[in-house]
């Protein structure tokens, strides 16, 4: 079942940089002109930061059969986590990491294998499956200080 597309109007994503807990990187989300969703900044190593995230809230959770997120967008060479969460309350999250090559690229990232983590550490908890999802997030965190800059054109559950 192919679900609607997720927006990427940038004014509907929330920024969480490390500063949250002392760091000092920082990002910026926009739109381009063809409306792709521009998630760049940089990350900072210093007062024990490193990482940026940006994260959505599904206006409608996904269906409890959703099987992949499908994800096009272009990177910049760089390793990106994805990150999902069952519900808004949970402290966790469902991570899988994915690497870009600075060209267009398309991932079919499996549900059932985001692995559960909780501020970097791996849980050991059940495979995320057969739940609705109710939060999208991407993260940079590959810990060295370095820019970066993703354009993402479109995100679907299916």
């Amino acid at each position: 079942m192919n679900l609607s597309p997720i927006s990427l109007e940038a004014g509907r994503w929330k920024i969480v940089n490390d500063t949250v807990m002392g760091g000092q990187s920082s990002s910026d989300i926009r739109n381009n002109l063809s409306g792709h969703l521009l998630f760049s900044g940089s990350v900072s190593v210093a007062n024990n930061g490193g990482f940026c995230m940006i994260k959505k809230v599904l206006i409608k959770p996904t269906s409890n059969t959703v099987k992949i997120c499908r994800i096009t967008l272009k990177g910049d060479g760089k390793k990106y986590q994805v990150r999902l969460k069952k519900k808004l309350s949970d402290k966790e999250s469902y991570v899988t990491s994915i690497s870009t090559n600075g060209k267009l690229q398309y991932f079919d990232l499996k549900i059932n294998s985001f692995q559960s983590q909780f501020r970097g550490q791996k849980l050991d908890m059940q495979p995320l499956q057969y739940q609705p999802i109710e939060e999208i997030g991407f993260l940079i965190g590959n810990q060295v200080a370095e820019t970066f800059e993703i354009s993402i054109l479109k995100i679907e559950f299916i």
